[in-house]
């Protein structure tokens, strides 16, 4: 991943998606605790208090919104077949930005460990991994 904000884990522990369709799913069982105001990243809070960032593209604050619809708001209850937003891949793309989007775990200081359970293709709804927080 060209970022080093993210590919050096200054943000957290995390992984990174390719996209191949303009829906983005929430990664987490969780509630909506922010939505930046450029519609490109959402912050999520687990149950377990994992304080989790759903950032899409690379750059893309940017673009000041133009490519993104987000169909949650703050306080939502979200889980994993719970669309978040919509990215129009080809307007990234031709703003010259990466479609990376990028999901990490913004209190690493509560984090015991993070297990990646899937790599690949993956559809919505399936569990791609997993924090785990200390005392849970």
């Amino acid at each position: 991943m060209n970022d080093p904000v993210f590919s050096t884990n200054i943000m957290g522990e995390g992984f990174a998606l390719r996209p191949t369709t303009n829906q983005v799913y929430s990664p987490v069982n969780g509630e909506i605790v922010s939505i930046f105001e450029t519609k490109h990243a959402i912050g999520i809070l687990t149950k377990t208090g994992a304080e989790v960032l759903v950032h899409m593209g690379l750059d893309t604050v940017e673009l000041k919104g133009e490519p993104f619809t987000v169909h949650v708001k703050v306080g939502q209850i979200v889980t994993p077949q719970t669309l978040l937003a919509e990215m129009d891949i080809a307007k990234v793309k031709a703003a010259g930005k990466e479609t990376d989007i990028v999901v990490v775990m913004t209190n690493n200081e509560k984090m015991a460990d993070y297990i990646l359970n899937h790599k690949g293709e993956s559809t919505p709804g399936l569990a791609i991994g997993e924090y785990k927080v200390r005392g849970h």
